[in-house]
């Protein structure tokens, strides 16, 4: 801690840090859009992690962490200190287990943006009629957080990292989403990845500017239980299969579906939309694009994105387009996004992908030369 940040922040990071994190999980500590850059580092002392974050306090628009169970060999990267500049982050595959499930109610509003007074108040107050209803299904209490501008709820869970952990993840989200969900506050739908990262509680919340009527704001632990206890496979199924797509029995979403296979995995029914509304050829792409950048600001994994392109591509096209094609354009636009994130998030194409031989990292044709002028090595096009 320097002499400068005051010792009370460090102290409510530190909390905040506490409630989320088990002793001796090895955590990453992220705070994107620094003026330098992405700031990382992985961590297994709480206390060392609360100092070190304390620092950038107020300097980016939030700070975070991992929530679920890391591999820790991932220390190597840069072991209980933070590094600016940094290349690599925890991804999907990275994950070992999954231990929360991450709701996060935010109010309806601009992107880049704080709430004003009545929009936070809006999504704490659907905060809690979430708690209270997942408490009437038997559900244990969270932790709950001010996020500066919304809510966050974190349950226990204990799921493998796979794709039916996935699915059944996004599922939750989405029943919850649609009984939740209105013009005012909406439950996140995106955050299913395993390597989602949340707000730390104790840290400063600033989007934008601060301003008289959108002021920035410490995020904060409203409640937390002494400790948090699982939601049990079978509980999160339940909710699922409450809120089963149209068409689909709720017998088929818990795995009892007509051909007894005892599949668990709920099977997909489109919902009945007119052609009229529905997106035609010309412009799938430049929708895909646009849409794949606001996941991926929002900090979607790989797999994530893939599931939601192809959702996308089954629901919203006239005319969808072969799964292997979606599934290709996923893997791509994850991969420039590490290049260039405003490009992507512009919605713009560019050069194919190269891959330096030296540095093993990505960069486009657009950047060919800054590049090679930091890392003083050619660059190979990707053959993958």
């Amino acid at each position: 801690m320097s002499a400068s940040t005051p010792l009370k922040i460090v102290q409510a990071i530190e909390q905040g840090l506490e409630a989320l994190i088990s002793p001796g999980q090895v955590f990453e500590i992220r705070i994107p859009h620094t003026r330098k850059g992405t700031v990382s580092g992985y961590f297994d002392d709480i206390s060392v992690a609360a100092n070190a974050a304390a620092e950038w306090d107020g300097q980016a628009p939030g700070l975070y962490c991992t929530i679920n169970s890391i591999n820790p060999v991932l220390r190597a990267r840069s072991y209980n200190h933070l590094r600016v500049y940094a290349k690599t982050a925890t991804t999907d595959g990275d994950i070992v287990r999954r231990i929360r499930l991450y709701i996060d109610v935010d109010p309806v509003r601009p992107t880049g943006i704080s709430a004003n007074n009545e929009e936070h108040e809006a999504a704490l107050t659907r905060a809690w009629q979430i708690i209270e209803y997942l408490s009437s299904l038997g559900w244990p209490p969270p932790l709950f957080v001010d996020s500066g501008n919304g809510a966050q709820l974190i349950y226990a869970i204990d799921l493998p990292n796979d794709q039916e952990s996935l699915e059944l993840v996004s599922g939750v989200l989405e029943a919850l989403s649609s009984k939740f969900d209105d013009d005012e506050v909406e439950v996140d739908t995106t955050v299913a990845n395993a390597s989602r990262i949340a707000k730390i509680a104790g840290s400063l919340a600033c989007k934008g500017n601060s301003m008289a009527d959108r002021p920035h704001r410490r995020s904060r632990i409203i409640s937390k239980p002494p400790t948090l206890q699982v939601v049990s496979r079978e509980q999160l199924q339940k909710l699922v299969a409450q809120y089963a797509p149209k068409g689909l029995s709720k017998e088929q979403s818990e795995g009892q579906n007509s051909n007894g296979s005892g599949d668990s995995r709920p099977e997909v029914v489109p919902p009945q939309t007119s052609s009229s509304a529905k997106i035609p050829n010309g412009k799938r792409q430049p929708y895909l694009r646009t849409h794949a950048g606001k996941l991926l600001n929002n900090g979607i994994g790989a797999e994530a994105l893939e599931l939601e392109l192809l959702r996308i591509n089954r629901e919203k096209f006239a005319e969808p387009k072969p799964e292997a094609e979606i599934r290709r354009q996923a893997q791509d636009l994850h991969r420039r996004y590490q290049v260039s994130p405003s490009l992507v998030l512009m919605g713009r194409s560019f050069s194919p992908l190269l891959n330096c031989e030296s540095c093993e990292q990505f960069t486009c044709l657009t950047f060919m030369h800054a590049h090679n002028n930091t890392c003083g090595r050619a660059i190979f096009p990707l053959t993958s």
